[in-house]
């Protein structure tokens, strides 16, 4: 799907972060993030809400390696197309740090209620639709 976005500026990437900010420790979600941005993709981060993100202390402590994977030859696999694990470690955060979160923090209290809304419905209808399968 990253491919069919290259050069297209009508793709972006919505970053939808649970409450628990477990996209940031499953491989495949922090390689598709770096991957979004590395083509050029916007992206756009959304949280749950301002308290969240500062309950997430360690969120500073973004490893390629430490994140999980369902199957270990899934996180063999990303591990192995990534040269530099501390480089793509540091690019990942300053990503996020740098870019994503600041834009979230630049949003005034009744934007940033409206995106945690929009990811509310979101894992609703996620949860409805895990629950009939």
């Amino acid at each position: 799907m990253m491919s069919l976005s290259a050069g297209n500026d009508t793709f972006a990437q919505v970053i939808a972060v649970d409450k628990h900010f477990e996209i940031f420790n499953r491989a495949w979600c922090m390689a598709e993030i770096a991957a979004a941005h590395s083509a050029g993709m916007s992206q756009s981060l959304q949280l749950p809400s301002l308290a969240h993100l500062e309950k997430q202390g360690g969120l500073v402590d973004l490893k390629i390696s430490s994140a999980q994977a369902s199957m270990p030859e899934d996180k063999e696999a990303i591990l192995g197309r990534i040269p530099d694990h501390d480089a793509f470690d540091r690019s990942l955060r300053e990503l996020v740090f740098g870019q994503l979160l600041p834009s979230w923090s630049r949003l005034d209290s009744c934007d940033q209620m409206l995106q945690a809304g929009r990811i509310a419905r979101w894992q609703s209808v996620v949860q409805k639709h895990s629950a009939v399968a």
